[in-house]
């Protein structure tokens, strides 16, 4: 992802500039870097009892505790903030940051190209005004990611972009605010450096005194390393390291620090897969190692982003998918295969491009995530509580206090709040009630994917359907049943002295069985294919380039280069499966067959009225026109779509020989065609 994630502030030898974008980032992304904690509470206690926390951090300056922190591991509510003052054109990234009392979000249009100011006010939270700020001649079609950034006393945007499908060359950019992000910027481009192709998401870091950045080119799989310099005045160096972790159309990076060790973690589009680049103590190093972890759960569909942050003694990370589904994966370690969840839609989102950076309001954690197809920009909010009596201290030693409700909740910790010392601890505590309740709700998969059940309230768990579950004693289990199978477990709450057996049910519906075949590929004598899919159910294909419906089952091809799609059959039960084609297009020598009527018959009785060349595909460069007996142009048009009806001036023509001129470039050459036909009345 194209932004500064909570890593950020931990880079080696990193060094903010001025105190106030101290305050800023830390305030905001140190909270989320929570480590190991530095306090003593019980792990267990039971509901509306005292818990008392043993601080042993005794020399920091400032203490703030917060008992109803946000869970990541919790469902996000989602809210859609629509189509701000309708200047959203496929959304692409975003970045913001706050500057003089008023928090700003930047945003790319990627078609076309083009740089969006949303202003947040004093939270972004409020409902933001957006500004179109053009694309000053400079900001491609294919446009992609942005970071803000300021050095010294002056705001920058980098903004990476171009796709050359779209005639658009890769290229990186620099928009320089000035001393406000209120300002007009000016935008330099600093043109391909680092042999870019249609580079995707952007992150940008400072180690030392001098800026750096990475991108992943999507067209040649390879990611890019850039070197700034101190302040984004001259044109920055960069290298190209190549093709790393497997990845295959990467489009999402996230670099995080893992106990001093950096990883790059990368989402591959073409690939459906996840990589992890090991760049050792620094991201400026060269990569020691990568692995290419997969498809986790067969969950990522075009995956387009990530975003991933320490919490509690574990990593999560999200992954936005082309088809709006937001997976969600818990690493034990940042090394290991991780669990995985599939998060569904949340809050109406419509094609996930990219995820933004977290950021803390309260109790609260939100992100953004633009959504392309859709043209909407959607918030995800991950609700803290209110179930403390007490919801937070500013003393060393906290007082005591309960919860009144049964869960886990999250005790977090910061000291030195604003200044280089900052550090955030984080303790997970469980609250039971005096007879097991919190296991989790029936629910409905479909069949291999898999389903986590979540027992709370308890001291010790035993799942009794060992057949099928392997880690029986922990509350909380990953089941992939191949038919509907109900789950049960046994509670003891040694805390409370109860103990109690609770089921629940994992209902599985079959998926759709899709295949997908073409009538033909596209040359000279084929100016369009048929594409044939099986499966009920309602129909995507990807991309909508070219279809007659993307939508239906049978869509008819015309496209003037080779191009996969891919089909989404998505059943009546909410389950999903996919398949694609390749349609290749191809010139050749032949033209015999821009064939042209020898007659028509304009009488209104749908067949035949209208004398064109709509079905002859994909020609360019059109000139279409007819004469009458008289040497006069009595129809002219451009426009393949376009054809004659028997009329000139409104006036029907009578019935006789005319003369048609067509000229046009076809995929076989340039066509040159005259002759006659007859008018019948």
């Amino acid at each position: 992802m194209g932004v500064t994630r909570p890593a950020y502030n931990v880079q080696k030898g990193y060094v903010l500039t001025r105190i106030k974008r101290l305050l800023f980032f830390l305030i905001l992304f140190l909270p989320l870097i929570s480590l190991h904690a530095q306090f003593q509470v019980k792990d267990t206690v039971c509901v509306n009892s005292s818990v008392i926390i043993t601080n042993t951090i005794s020399n920091a300056s400032t203490y703030y505790w917060s008992f109803c922190q946000a869970d990541i591991n919790t469902v996000p509510v989602g809210n859609s903030l629509g189509n701000v003052n309708n200047v959203f054109s496929v959304p692409a990234y975003i970045d913001y940051a706050f500057d003089n009392g008023h928090y700003y979000g930047f945003l790319t249009n990627n078609s076309p190209g083009g740089l969006v100011r949303l202003d947040f006010g004093n939270s972004l939270l409020n409902a933001p005004t957006a500004a179109y700020l053009g694309n000053f001649g400079s900001i491609p079609d294919g446009c992609q990611g942005i970071q803000v950034v300021k050095e010294g006393n002056n705001w920058y945007a980098l903004i990476a972009g171009g796709d050359p499908g779209a005639n658009s060359t890769p290229r990186i950019l620099r928009a320089a605010f000035g001393t406000s992000l209120a300002n007009t910027p000016t935008v330099t481009n600093w043109g391909n450096i680092g042999n870019l192709a249609y580079p995707h998401d952007l992150y940008v870091f400072k180690d030392v005194n001098n800026w750096y950045g990475f991108v992943a080119n999507y067209a040649n799989s390879t990611i890019t390393r850039f070197s700034f310099g101190t302040d984004f005045t001259g044109t920055p160096t960069a290298v190209n390291l190549g093709t790393l972790g497997g990845i295959n159309g990467p489009t999402g990076l996230c670099p995080i620090n893992d106990n001093g060790i950096w990883r790059l973690f990368v989402t591959s589009f073409n690939g459906n897969t996840l990589s992890r680049i090991d760049f050792g103590n620094s991201l400026l190093n060269t990569p020691s190692g990568s692995a290419n972890l997969g498809n986790p759960g067969n969950l990522l569909f075009n995956p387009r982003d990530i975003l991933i942050v320490n919490y509690c003694s574990q990593s999560v990370a999200f992954i936005g998918n082309d088809n709006s589904d937001v997976t969600k994966l818990n690493f034990s370690t940042l090394t290991s295969t991780p669990t995985f969840t599939n998060l569904g839609k949340i809050g109406g989102p419509g094609n996930i491009h990219s995820v933004s950076k977290l950021f803390r309001t309260g109790a609260d954690l939100f992100v953004f995530m633009p959504n392309s197809y859709s043209n909407n920009l959607t918030r995800l909010r991950f609700p803290g509580c209110s179930n403390a009596t007490v919801a937070s201290s500013t003393l060393q030693t906290p007082p005591a206090f309960s919860y009144n409700t049964p869960g886990t909740y999250n005790i977090s910790l910061t000291v030195d709040d604003g200044l280089p010392t900052q550090a955030t601890y984080c303790k997970t505590i469980v609250v039971a009630t005096k007879k097991p309740e919190s296991i989790s709700a029936d629910v409905t998969v479909c069949v291999g994917n898999a389903a986590t059940l979540q027992a709370t309230g308890a001291d010790v768990y035993e799942w009794l359907n060992k057949t099928d579950i392997t880690n029986t004693a922990d509350s909380s289990v990953v089941v992939t049943p191949v038919t509907t199978t109900s789950y049960k477990v046994r509670l003891y709450n040694n805390t409370c002295a109860v103990n109690d057996t609770l089921t629940t049910t994992v209902t599985v519906n079959p998926k759709p069985v899709v295949a997908v075949t073409k009538s033909n590929d596209i040359d000279c004598s084929n100016a369009t294919a048929q594409l044939s899919a099986t499966g009920s159910g309602t129909f995507q294909w990807l991309p909508v380039t070219g279809l007659s419906d993307p939508t239906i089952a049978n869509p008819v091809a015309a496209i003037a280069q080779t191009t996969k799609y891919y089909l989404t059959v998505t059943n009546s039960a909410g389950c999903s499966a996919k398949d694609s084609v390749i349609v290749q297009v191809s010139g050749n020598t032949s033209t015999d067959r821009y064939m042209v009527p020898t007659a028509f018959t304009p009488n209104g009785d749908g067949l035949n009225d209208c004398f064109g060349v709509k079905e002859w595909g994909n020609i360019s460069n059109l000139e279409f026109s007819i004469y009458n007996r008289w040497g006069e142009r009595i129809f002219f048009t451009t426009n393949s779509a376009n054809c004659w009806d028997g009329r000139y001036k409104s006036y029907p023509q009578e019935q006789g020989t005319y003369i048609y001129h067509i000229k046009f470039h076809s995929l076989c050459g340039d066509v040159d065609r005259k002759g006659t036909f007859v008018l019948i009345r």
